[in-house]
């Protein structure tokens, strides 16, 4: 079975007045745009040992969280988020397979990876 037929037998349901759909994976649910982006992440992202992976739950400070750990691991540099938001210097996981950026920031980083 491919991942185009896998992911068309995960559970769904509409939700808010059946303006948008989710589906479960693993016992979890999420927004449809995500499904996809999740299963390649899944299958595709290879683990270093230098990675830091935050995780937490919605709205309990995760940009709070990877200011404070993008400064901790750039103490020498300028403080880059005077002018950018965090959402900009740290990317999350989902929005690099959203923006097909993948290629670009997990394989081709030499340093440990922070991300969200």
């Amino acid at each position: 079975m491919d991942s185009a037929e896998m992911l068309n037998k995960l559970p769904k349901k509409e939700v808010f007045w059946n303006a948008m759909e989710i589906q479960q994976i693993e016992g979890f649910w999420f927004a449809e745009q995500y499904v996809e982006s999740m299963a390649a992440f899944r299958s595709e992202f290879q683990p270093r040992s230098d990675d830091i992976l935050l995780t937490s739950f919605p709205k309990t400070g995760a940009t709070w969280l990877m200011a404070l750990c993008h400064n901790i691991l750039h103490l020498e540099e300028e403080d880059i988020l005077t002018q950018m938001n965090p959402h900009d210097v740290v990317p999350t996981v989902d929005a690099l397979y959203l923006a097909d950026q993948v290629q670009h920031v997990l394989l081709h980083s030499t340093t440990g990876r922070l991300l969200c």
